[in-house]
């Protein structure tokens, strides 16, 4: 059986707010969705201008893009949807002018640039989805609902980042939607430990089922 596992914790800050989300689990305190029967792997932003930390908005996340990597794969592997998802924008900006006032970085986020070039270790395929965004939902705005509503998907597994960002909107439209929303702890990340682990109590307590990576992974295995 192939699994995909990765350590949640990178130092004892984090481990505090993981201990913190444990003990809210162990509570019971969200009922589960669960699993339907066609999943998807829907991948947000794990593009240069945030993986790679010699840029402004980079970041280390390695072990993210590893995780989400391993999913895509043994998603492939099933013949299962793979979705890779990135913000892009014309050097104006105009599509989204509000969103890149409060983020003025993003704007280096056109295409053809560094920033917007999926990380080498996706390993993004000529057959994999690509969809392009304009603000912090990978629903929002493009084709996402329609192309995952045509292949019979009923089950969204959101990966990438930042959790407090771009995946909690995707997972809350998702959610909106009516998809059954999977977010697998290890293969998101956020800028800070904090933003993450909030993130995801509120998306376990009313959006989405936060589970491991290696549920996730026996998941799609069992297809």
């Amino acid at each position: 059986m192939t699994r995909c596992s990765w350590p949640t914790d990178e130092g004892a800050e984090v481990s505090n707010y993981s201990e913190i989300f444990e003990e809210y689990v162990r509570g019971g305190v969200s009922p589960r969705i669960g699993y339907g029967q066609k999943p998807a792997i829907v991948t947000v932003d794990l593009m240069q201008g945030f993986t790679d930390p010699s840029l402004p908005m980079g970041r280390e996340y390695s072990s993210v893009v590893e995780a989400a990597a391993c999913l895509m794969a043994l998603a492939r592997s099933k013949n299962l949807p793979v979705v890779a998802v990135r913000s892009q924008y014309t050097s104006e900006g105009v599509e989204a002018l509000n969103w890149l006032t409060k983020t003025p970085k993003a704007r280096e986020f056109v295409e053809g640039s560094t920033w917007v070039a999926f990380d080498s270790r996706l390993g993004v395929r000529s057959d994999d989805v690509v969809v392009v965004k304009r603000f912090a939902s990978a629903f929002f705005g493009t084709t996402l609902t329609s192309l995952l509503t045509t292949l019979g998907v009923d089950t969204v597994v959101v990966t990438g980042c930042i959790t407090g960002g771009c995946v909690r909107a995707t997972a809350l439209d998702s959610h909106q939607y009516g998809f059954r929303t999977i977010v697998p702890m290890e293969a998101v990340g956020d800028h800070t430990p904090v933003s993450h682990w909030a993130s995801l109590v509120n998306l376990d307590r009313m959006y989405a089922d936060v589970v491991s990576q290696s549920e996730v992974s026996d998941y799609l295995d069992s297809f």
